[in-house]
């Protein structure tokens, strides 16, 4: 009696040595993948604006990122006495805001360069629904109250466009979705 399926895969064409570099972005599963690879000596960045979830947060990041395209203290917000911006994951939240643009930037750099670098761009994606403040999609609320926001599915054609416009800014890497 056999109690599991089993499946004969191929190997795959795509090999994973130590010498290359990972460039990870997207959901905690990027997280998780990434301290995988590091676990077993693969260099590699991820997250540098912290966990995104939706297609076109990470699109966003991956601009600024290509763009060195850092945030400025006009973009941050304050609540109570903590300032952050609405790009990025709570991790960056300071009561400073020098300190946050600081930060921000100095991991967008970093980012820069690795991905200048990288020989794989991985992609993960954790959701099609957004959360937009005046319009804008916002890849992080950082608790602030549900009425500011409005959230919706993002459609096919956005979802696909934004990919699109991944694969793009992946310029010439392998690229994982």
């Amino acid at each position: 009696m056999k109690l599991r399926t089993e499946i004969n895969l191929k190997p795959s064409p795509c090999k994973i040595d130590q010498n290359q570099r990972f460039f990870l972005v997207g959901s905690c599963f990027a997280e998780e993948m990434a301290h995988r690879l590091e676990h077993i000596g693969i260099q590699t960045l991820s997250n540098p604006l912290g966990v995104l979830y939706n297609p076109l947060s990470i699109e966003h990041c991956l601009a600024r990122v290509v763009e060195r395209r850092g945030i400025e203290r006009e973009e941050l917000l304050c609540k109570g006495d903590m300032w952050f911006s609405l790009a990025t994951h709570g991790s960056f939240d300071s009561p400073n805001p020098e300190q946050v643009v600081e930060d921000v930037n100095r991991s967008i750099s970093a980012a820069h360069e690795a991905l200048g670098k990288a020989d794989c761009l991985i992609v993960t994606l954790g959701t099609a629904g957004v959360y937009e403040r005046s319009g804008e999609v916002v890849a992080n609320c950082h608790k602030m109250p549900a009425s500011e926001f409005t959230h919706r599915l993002l459609s096919l054609e956005e979802v696909v466009g934004s990919l699109e416009r991944v694969v793009a800014l992946a310029a010439g890497r392998r690229l994982i979705f």
